[in-house]
């Protein structure tokens, strides 16, 4: 459990510029973003918030990371990047996933759980320290701040 000794719980995903900054200004600042929506979510979901307002951070989580994938494949196109296509398919993999939870979800057929948090988490990670983090120097050479 990641409980405080304040009562308060602690964030599930941390922002650290040497694991996940791509040195571009608007990714990062997105990036970060989507870390402090998945805390959001998760704070929800430790503190028993309601369907509604669960749904309310859900809401904006999907749309934030559908803009910011957007942000980036444009990114990506604009300047030719080689592996465009496979770095756009992870990301509709991800849209695809949950965009069903969310059906399911709005439907009252699934609810906000600690499989999904951490499941978030563990894709976010690697997305951005992996698949992310290797279109750096690209984005710099191009001129992408």
């Amino acid at each position: 459990m990641n409980d405080k000794t304040d009562g308060s719980v602690q964030e599930i995903m941390q922002w650290n510029d040497e694991k996940f900054s791509v040195r571009v200004e608007s990714i990062d600042r997105q990036h970060k973003q989507i870390f402090h929506l998945v805390n959001d979510l998760y704070q929800a979901l430790m503190n028993n918030k309601t369907h509604a307002e669960k749904s309310v951070i859900l809401n904006e989580l999907v749309d934030h990371t559908v803009k910011h994938f957007s942000h980036e494949e444009n990114c990506f196109k604009q300047f030719g990047y080689a592996r465009c296509n496979e770095h756009t398919a992870q990301h509709c993999d991800l849209v695809v996933r949950v965009s069903e939870f969310k059906k399911a979800f709005d439907s009252g057929k699934a609810d906000i759980s600690q499989e999904l948090i951490y499941f978030l988490r563990d894709w976010l990670h690697s997305h951005i320290g992996d698949s992310d983090k290797a279109f750096t120097p690209y984005m710099l050479q191009n001129g992408i701040k």
